[in-house]
């Protein structure tokens, strides 16, 4: 597995500069303690609104907070928001897919009726009702993201099980005297993941965008936590007075992990995929 993701990354360069930002990301998200000269909520007010210097390498904001420190430390919030939100809608999505898919009749009735009601609606105006319905805060923010993103698992999964569980494999598990439950898990489960963490990687960008989005507009977390939309809904108010340092450089950020999760979402289809090899 490892030869043949090393095999297809050489083989994808775009893949591989998508592995190496996220990393990049990661690692300096880690190292926050120790790369950030300063704390993320410390303030000086009297070296509020400076431009990027030696001193402050991307300047201050409005409360003389370091912008490299809080970049830094709203790397681990984003992407702690990004891998929470994904696991949640990937993990319930996929279970409630799987058993719509393999039980059928009025069960997979059931959920998938469940799921046009949540695609009724556009997915950041619901995911805006129910961070504003459960309040700001980070485990609000997560649960939000995670919601509107459960129906595309579920679909996912359930398309591809329609389609294995009548494959050969399939019927010799039954004919074995394995019990359904072992059949969906042991052997039809694994055949079915392929389009899901693909998917997977993509919205772990969406889930970044979204959490910056309700951010921004004061329902995610909140200020002064040092999350990238937060920092670029602060810096907005200041760009007609030319301090644009304070919301381009947490805006960048958002951009790049977003790609990073993109490319490496079209790697990992060309690595899961043994037809597109």
């Amino acid at each position: 597995m490892f030869a043949d993701a090393a095999y297809l990354l050489r083989r994808h360069p775009v893949s591989l500069a998508g592995v190496l930002l996220l990393a990049l990301i990661a690692a300096t998200a880690l190292a926050a303690p120790v790369l950030a000269p300063a704390s993320p909520l410390a303030t000086n007010p009297g070296d509020a609104l400076l431009p990027p210097s030696p001193r402050h390498v991307l300047g201050t904001d409005d409360f003389g907070e370091d912008l490299w420190s809080r970049v830094l430390w709203g790397g681990r919030i984003d992407l702690l928001i990004a891998l929470g939100a994904v696991a949640v809608a990937l993990l319930s999505g996929c279970a409630l897919g799987a058993v719509a898919g393999f039980c059928g009749g009025w069960i997979d009735e059931g959920v998938m009726r469940t799921m046009d009601v949540l695609q009724a609606f556009p997915s950041f105006i619901l995911a805006m009702g129910v961070a504003a319905a459960l309040g700001p805060s980070l485990r609000n923010l997560i649960v939000s993201v995670a919601l509107i993103n459960v129906a595309i698992y579920a679909r996912l999964m359930r398309a591809r099980l329609l389609v294995v569980k009548h494959a050969p494999y399939a019927a010799a598990a039954r004919a074995a005297g394995n019990p359904p439950w072992r059949v969906l898990t042991v052997h039809l489960l694994p055949n079915c993941l392929t389009p899901v963490v693909v998917q997977s990687s993509l919205q772990s960008g969406w889930a970044i965008l979204t959490a910056a989005g309700l951010s921004f507009i004061g329902l995610g977390v909140r200020v002064p936590t040092p999350e990238w939309g937060v920092m670029v809904a602060m810096g907005v108010p200041r760009i007609t007075a030319g301090a644009w340092w304070i919301s381009f450089f947490p805006g960048m950020c958002i951009a790049l992990a977003v790609m990073g999760f993109n490319l490496v979402g079209d790697g990992l289809q060309d690595l899961l995929d043994p037809q597109r090899r």
